[in-house]
């Protein structure tokens, strides 16, 4: 599934009010564990990638969930979010 497309998906104000409501639905907590958190993450069941791929909507609420940034982590076995490579020490050249 093409990058921009997906970032066409996350940057959209249907996306924001769909993860909103989606939030509001499950009082601010992770449907996985079950805390409180503060800064909650929208987590598509099944992936986005799926759902494009077979035409249904990234905005029906139905597959949008409430995670914690812990579980929302662990549930997408960093498939969409990547380790970033280290940055080098920018004072190292000074030395």
């Amino acid at each position: 599934m093409s990058n921009s497309i997906t970032k066409a998906v996350y940057n959209s104000a249907a996306w924001r009010r769909v993860r909103l409501a989606a939030f509001e639905r499950d009082d601010y907590r992770c449907r996985r564990c079950g805390c409180r958190t503060g800064h909650p993450t929208g987590h598509h069941h099944p992936p986005l990638e799926y759902l494009l791929r077979h035409g249904l909507s990234p905005y029906d609420l139905d597959y949008v969930y409430t995670y914690c940034p812990a579980c929302h982590g662990q549930e997408d076995g960093r498939r969409a979010h990547p380790e970033k490579p280290p940055k080098g020490n920018r004072f190292r050249r000074w030395l």
